[in-house]
């Protein structure tokens, strides 16, 4: 079985829609995961809802630190082991400081929150400095689609003007995903 095969059967598993489900089909751009999978990394994902891909998350980087980001102060209960959580607004400067504080760098970064264009770009401008490896934003094809296409891409565009080529080592773009590879010093 291939690593995106398995990707799409956890997926499943877990009721998650990241892989395989009826939405999305992202397991193409998550293909680095296994590049760092036994590795002791440290994700950060942004909405966190039920909970799937954190449980996700946890089967596949069985030695990663994974923290959960989510408005809903419920989502506390999602907490365990490897798993923290913390509860704010994904756009408040203040709230993503504090994120980075208490458990960055991190390794990999996964934007599935509110799937507004001006928090994914609030929450990018935030944590794009503490993002070691990748900065992924998913379901950019949620409405205003349009809005958040442009939106996003200028703002990547202002990234390579700001960082290239010390800063971004790639970008992969998929239907309704982006994922930004950072240049780093080392290899995986």
């Amino acid at each position: 079985m291939s690593f995106e095969e398995w990707l799409v059967m956890l997926g499943k598993r877990f009721g998650t829609d990241k892989f395989g489900g009826p939405s999305h089909h992202y397991e193409h751009a998550y293909r680095f995961v296994e590049q760092i999978q036994f590795q002791p990394i440290t994700l950060l994902e942004i909405g966190v809802l039920g909970g799937a891909s954190l449980k996700l998350w946890r089967e596949i980087l069985p030695n990663a630190k994974i923290v959960g980001v989510d408005k809903n102060e419920k989502c506390r209960s999602l907490e365990w082991g490897r798993v923290s959580i913390e509860t704010g607004d994904q756009s408040d400067e203040a709230f993503l400081s504090e994120i980075v504080r208490k458990h960055g760098p991190f390794d990999i970064v996964i934007d599935d929150g509110s799937h507004v264009a001006a928090h994914q770009l609030a929450s990018m401008r935030g944590l794009w400095p503490h993002a070691k490896r990748f900065y992924v934003i998913e379901d950019l094809q949620h409405p205003p689609a349009a809005e958040t296409a442009r939106q996003m891409g200028n703002e990547v565009r202002r990234l390579l003007k700001a960082r290239l080529p010390d800063d971004i080592a790639a970008i992969h773009c998929y239907p309704s995903i982006v994922v930004l590879e950072k240049a780093c010093a080392s290899p995986f």
